[in-house]
């Protein structure tokens, strides 16, 4: 239920920032998604004429967001933009440093994947459904 499941905290991601450290990987950018969903809160850690576009069909939106935005009758954009629809934080680095980051985070217990990939531009854009 809602009352079960709305109660829990924030988790501290600090333990995947380590295994990154650790894999000497170049970590250029975080993001905690919070009250700013998916839409305002990574852009403020872009570099002038930068942006993201992210690819939603390359997570599975938890079953706790579909009730909030089914039961709450909240647009799907909206939904994403005030929640962060099962990303809890986003770790930018470089491409090619992509496998070697997601071995080190899934080795640290995390469940990683990439979301999408920087562009030039400005904010984000999403592929698949929002």
């Amino acid at each position: 239920t809602l009352a079960q499941l709305l109660p829990v905290p924030h988790r501290a991601y600090l333990h995947a920032f380590d295994a990154l450290e650790r894999a000497g990987a170049d970590v250029r950018g975080m993001a905690h998604i919070t009250g700013g969903g998916l839409i305002d809160n990574p852009p403020r850690v872009f570099p002038p004429g930068i942006g993201m576009q992210i690819d939603t069909a390359s997570w599975t939106v938890p079953p706790v967001f579909e009730l909030i935005v089914q039961r709450a009758q909240v647009a799907r954009h909206e939904a994403f933009r005030a929640l962060n629809m099962g990303v809890g934080f986003l770790f930018i680095l470089p491409a090619a440093q992509a496998g070697a980051a997601l071995d080190a985070l899934k080795t640290a217990g995390e469940q990683p994947w990439v979301i999408g990939q920087m562009v030039e531009g400005q904010g984000v854009t999403f592929t698949g459904a929002v």
